[in-house]
């Protein structure tokens, strides 16, 4: 399958370009292989954020709206896959093909590098450390990252950006597991840091005053993780915008902390904005758009206002 940007997937819009991958995943023809043929500018890009790319391409999957030159055409493809695994069940299965295929790119770069210490090494261990990551495979995730935090002390230093954006990420891998002992100091140091090299509005310290905030939030301390959800929105909606991703997942987490509280008059209106913000900015199908839906749904259930809670529940049901 031949790509030109992970911002347009032009070939998954195209019938017979799903109905090979049709036939490849469900294994109608042996023969067929899956790869992707993409230009160097567009792969210099997965390489800018892998993680982020990969979950709005996951948004922007949707088969059921592929088409072809002929209808008919169309109708014999789309009936095809109607009868047997469906479309939502069809794009789940080819995001897992681009998934896979992602992953085993980053894994053979890393072991074209491995063997040498520069900041090529260092994006390619990054990034992989990153997919597993975001794939909960955290058994691989984390002598990557503890190998790319020392070459960052070793290279560039302890107070470079790239050392504490290292740092963070080995911080998130211990979150992840539950271990909040040792992540609570790296992200704590990674603040600090940032705030004295960077700036207290550098998107940067934003980004690791939202990761300290949210381990507080899970720990059960909303004393602390509020005040820092609430600058955190605030200065990215002046530096980076009110449209800008980080913005719309920093309204998310303020909201998702006022509902856990019980606040429901300061959660409702941030949630309906989130939503409205999520589909444009996110994606209707991404998972922060999808969460927020879920919670405005059973907020208004909670509070017995059944008719706005039910199309927001079947919406959400559908896009799952």
């Amino acid at each position: 399958m031949v790509l030109t940007s992970w911002n347009d997937l032009l070939p998954l819009q195209r019938g017979w370009c799903i109905w090979e991958l049709y036939c490849t995943i469900l294994g109608l023809d042996a023969k067929c292989k899956f790869d992707v043929a993409m230009s160097p500018a567009s792969i210099e890009d997965l390489d800018k954020d892998p993680v982020n790319i990969i979950n709005k391409m996951f948004a922007m999957m949707d088969t059921s709206k592929s088409y072809c030159y002929k209808e008919e055409d169309r109708e014999r493809i789309h009936e095809a896959i109607r009868r047997t695994i469906g479309f939502k069940e069809l794009n789940k299965e080819m995001f897992e093909v681009m998934r896979r295929w992602v992953i085993s790119k980053y894994e053979n770069r890393y072991k074209s590098l491995a063997s040498q210490l520069g900041v090529n090494t260092l994006s390619s261990m990054n990034n992989l450390a990153l997919l597993y990551q975001n794939q909960g495979e955290y058994v691989k995730a984390f002598p990557l990252y503890e190998e790319c935090l020392w070459q960052c002390y070793v290279i560039l230093g302890e107070s470079h950006p790239d050392t504490l954006m290292f740092m963070n990420y080995l911080a998130m891998l211990y979150q992840n597991q539950g271990d909040y002992v040792k992540a609570l100091p790296l992200y704590e140091e990674c603040l600090r840091q940032s705030k004295l090299i960077s700036g207290e509005s550098h998107p940067d310290t934003l980004m690791f005053m939202n990761n300290l905030a949210t381990l507080y939030k899970n720990q059960g301390e909303y004393v602390k993780a509020l005040p820092l959800y609430e600058e955190c929105l605030r200065q990215s909606n002046i530096v980076l915008g009110k449209s800008h991703p980080f913005t719309v997942v920093s309204m998310i987490n303020l909201a998702d902390v006022y509902n856990d509280q019980g606040d429901y008059v300061k959660a409702l209106p941030l949630y309906e904005e989130c939503i409205s913000l999520g589909k444009v900015v996110l994606g209707e199908s991404h998972p922060d758009t999808l969460r927020s839906m879920n919670d405005l749904a059973t907020i208004n259930f909670d509070q017995e206002e059944y008719v706005k809670a039910l199309p927001l529940y079947e919406e959400w049901g559908e896009s799952c």
